[in-house]
């Protein structure tokens, strides 16, 4: 197995199932290195690390600046605000250890970073607090089983924990309640990106993901008067495909059901990514892990 990186200032990090024991991970990347906190302690799946978010967080780093910041400022353009003096706004959803948002508030984003209650506390909170970036990141509950219209994005630790549970998935859009003027530090929509990974492993929780990545997509939608469509931010989905019947119909369902064009990022530009990252993996450490794009479509 290769461990050599093309920074020499930073090793390469090890796959995630080679460090699941290890409770305080130094997890370098690219020029920065992460103390991460992570349980083994079987409480949830988000308590550790994964092989997902390691791509992930690799591929936006590689595409931020010719295709993340080149979308955010065409849709600042659309909608008439200046993107020069304001920094790009991303939420993450399902953040776990919070390797993802870090990774991106370390290219100077501000990433609301998301997880239920009990990620948030164990992990999610006390690795953003020790691991201060150039762009902002909180922490925050948001269950993906509350429905859309019952959030609330001026309390400081939830959207969802006074929201009402439930099995509907019907893809109408909900009521956006913006952030009182007592909190407009918060990170709040509209979001320019949205991003999760390593969150397709059951039937019964896809939908609900799915929802919740079109409603925010859906709340931070941006139109002006010289533009006839509404501009969408894109949603990039990493997994490990362990279960290839369930990712079909996941994304499947992404596509007819919730309105996304649904695209898969080639191999070959994750692998590139990879190793600008100074991650050289062999191929079977991190095979199974794909990347997808989906992209909510603005209807005339």
């Amino acid at each position: 197995m290769r461990r050599s990186s093309k920074n020499s200032s930073n090793p390469s990090p090890l796959p995630a199932h080679e460090t699941k024991d290890v409770s305080l991970l130094s997890y370098p990347f690219l020029s920065t290195t992460f103390s991460l906190k992570q349980l083994n302690d079987g409480r949830g799946n988000g308590t550790g690390l994964w092989l997902g978010s390691q791509c992930l967080s690799l591929y936006l780093a590689d595409i931020e600046k010719r295709e993340l910041l080149r979308s955010f400022k065409t849709r600042r353009k659309i909608s008439g605000e200046p993107a020069q003096g304001s920094a790009p706004r991303a939420i993450e959803l399902g953040s776990g250890i919070g390797l993802g948002a870090l990774a991106l508030a370390s290219s100077g984003w501000n990433v609301l970073a998301t997880d239920i209650s009990l990620i948030v506390d164990a992990v999610l909170k006390p690795n953003v607090t020790s691991n201060p970036q150039p762009g902002i990141v909180q922490a925050r509950e948001l269950d993906w089983g509350v429905v859309p219209s019952t959030w609330i994005w001026d309390d400081p630790d939830s959207i969802t924990s006074t929201g009402i549970k439930s099995s509907e998935t019907s893809g109408k859009p909900a009521h956006f309640k913006p952030p009182s003027d007592a909190d407009m530090t918060s990170i709040s929509p509209p979001f320019d990106l949205i991003f999760t990974s390593d969150t397709i492993f059951s039937a019964e929780l896809a939908p609900h993901l799915l929802r919740t990545i079109q409603h925010l997509a859906r709340i931070s939608g941006l139109s002006g008067s010289k533009v006839e469509r509404v501009s969408y931010p894109p949603a990039y989905l990493a997994l490990e495909n362990r279960d290839p019947l369930l990712v079909e119909k996941t994304l499947r369902q992404a596509n007819e059901v919730w309105g996304f064009e649904v695209s898969r990022v080639p191999h070959s530009k994750v692998n590139s990514a990879m190793r600008k990252g100074g991650v050289n993996w062999e191929d079977e450490e991190w095979e199974g892990v794909e990347i997808w794009k989906l992209q909510l479509v603005s209807r005339p």
